[in-house]
């Protein structure tokens, strides 16, 4: 009867565990869609000043060669390869939520004792 006690607790302890993680889990699926959301914006804002400083520089352009000109559409150069990695980095945000429901889902059957096969590329 001691050993269906001690189950008992650990299915306890691990169901109060599971509850936990579920809360943290659904917290940080929220921040992670702000996050994205952010970003996306983020981007849509540096394509408008890209194209603004296009602009810019194809004016300046008209009037002369100079420093200016080079400058400007050198910073127009590092705008495009900003909102470039911006939407690489939503990619990779959106993939979090299932990364963490992962690493929660494997921790739950470490709990449990189950074994656990790592992925290909993580065996030592």
């Amino acid at each position: 009867m001691a050993d269906l006690d001690n189950i008992y607790l650990k299915l306890e302890k691990l169901l109060a565990g599971q509850q936990q993680t579920l809360v943290r889990i659904t917290k940080q699926d929220e921040m992670i869609r702000v996050l994205a959301a952010g970003i996306s914006v983020q981007r849509e804002t540096i394509g408008t000043l890209t194209e603004t400083i296009n602009r810019l520089s194809a004016a300046m352009s008209k009037e002369g060669d100079g420093d200016l000109v080079k400058d400007i559409a050198s910073m127009a150069a590092s705008l495009k390869q900003i909102q470039q990695d911006g939407a690489r980095m939503v990619v990779l945000v959106g993939r979090m939520p299932n990364a963490v429901a992962q690493a929660a889902q494997d921790a739950v059957l470490m709990a449990m004792g189950e074994a656990l096969t790592p992925p290909p590329g993580d065996r030592g």
